[in-house]
């Protein structure tokens, strides 16, 4: 599994996307799961820009990483593990054979541009207040969650996600010895 990690608005989906195309595996993306799986309060947390509770999307993670096969082929994982319960479970899945993991990749991108993006693209959760609840998460949350995978020894692949569609996937590509 190739997993794609930065702030909203970075490109991890966009480049997710594009990379499980070229490598012709599925992705997986908890949001999509969310989406899949549209319940109320889902819907409510995907528009504010807070996030569903571990002992929610786990599961439904959990489900979704079995049915593709994490434990044999390749993925691409979209926005996980966004805290430390996450990461932990990561590496316990990893370290039991349920998922079989290539790389982390952490896409960097600045909070203003990727502002801008989110807010070029019209994403219900790009306005003012979502954007800045989620990078609140983002620095409260997926870094630690980053910082407790790198501490036990994982490699965080950083990648500058500014610049164009094309010129982030070569960045990504060539980092992942794959240009």
């Amino acid at each position: 599994m190739i997993i794609f990690l930065g702030a909203s608005g970075s490109g991890k989906s966009t480049q997710g996307k594009i990379l499980a195309e070229k490598l012709n595996c599925p992705w997986v993306s908890t949001g999509e799961i969310l989406r899949e799986n549209l319940q109320p309060e889902f819907k409510k947390a995907l528009e504010t820009g807070h996030l569903v509770s571990d002992d929610v999307i786990l599961p439904l993670l959990k489900d979704q990483l079995h049915k593709q096969k994490a434990d044999i082929r390749e993925l691409i994982g979209d926005g996980w593990p966004r805290n430390i319960v996450q990461a932990k479970w990561l590496d316990e899945n990893i370290k039991n054979g349920s998922i079989k993991l290539t790389a982390i990749i952490h896409l960097l991108m600045k909070k203003e541009l990727a502002k801008s993006r989110m807010k070029q693209q019209g994403r219900s959760d790009g306005k003012a207040e979502a954007i800045d609840q989620r990078f609140e998460e983002y620095q409260a949350s997926v870094l630690p969650a980053l910082d407790y995978l790198k501490n036990l020894g994982y490699k965080i692949l950083e990648i500058d996600a500014a610049g164009t569609v094309d010129e982030v996937g070569a960045r990504v590509q060539k980092t992942l010895g794959l240009a």
